[in-house]
């Protein structure tokens, strides 16, 4: 796609950048709502981004460099709301073997 070396380095960090600022958010949001909603539309919302990183042939969305950024920051900020409602399910199955 003609992009530099510094260039998709900035994308990957999108993806970090998006996730942080989306974690608490999602934190936020999973004291409200429950765990498997938030997952669910954290799923749903991925899906929609993914196809803004591609040219998507079903829905006639050109092949740019800035619709793939937008869909790659979706992404990072989108995967917040899967990843932080099971992490504290995570630190408990990581303690529980520990202690076994």
């Amino acid at each position: 796609m003609g992009m530099s070396e510094d260039n998709v380095g900035f994308a990957f960090a999108i993806i970090g950048f998006s996730f942080g600022f989306g974690a608490p958010i999602a934190g936020a949001i999973c004291e409200k709502v429950s765990k498997v909603v938030v997952m669910q539309t954290g799923q749903l919302l991925i899906a929609f981004s993914l196809l803004l990183m591609g040219p998507s042939i079903l829905f006639g969305l050109p092949d740019q460099i800035w619709l793939m950024m937008i869909g790659i920051f979706f992404v990072g900020f989108f995967g917040a709301f899967l990843f932080v409602p099971v992490t504290p399910e995570i630190i408990e199955a990581t303690a529980l073997q520990l202690r076994n």
